[in-house]
């Protein structure tokens, strides 16, 4: 397991081709996108345009995000915050719900995405 302390200082982040892996955005972004990753845990802290997940199978994911969009997920859990309503195309299997997270400085990421 690796952990990297870096700040994403409101840049587009890609997560890409991760298997059974813990991850843990807790910084805010432009963008993230995400790629077929399989049986990950993964939070994303506030997003100021889109999450995007592509070809994902089994993950449980946490996020605060502008805009939600899923293209060919299956098996997911979501714990979701998202401004419009999520653009879900060709996913089976999905459980929403509310995002019930907190964390130190949560509160000043999320204003500073929302500018």
């Amino acid at each position: 397991m690796r952990t990297r302390d870096r700040q994403i200082a409101g840049e587009q982040f890609i997560i890409n081709k991760c298997k059974k892996c813990k991850i843990f955005l807790k910084d805010y972004s432009a963008a993230v996108n995400i790629y077929y990753c399989e049986d990950c845990e993964i939070f994303i802290g506030p997003c100021a345009s889109s999450a995007y997940f592509r070809n994902c199978q089994n993950c449980k994911v946490v996020l605060a995000t502008s805009q939600l969009r899923m293209y060919k997920c299956d098996n997911f859990t979501m714990l979701v915050f998202s401004l419009s309503d999520p653009s879900l195309e060709e996913c089976l299997n999905l459980k929403l719900g509310c995002f019930d997270y907190s964390y130190f400085n949560l509160r000043g990421t999320l204003i500073i995405a929302s500018r």
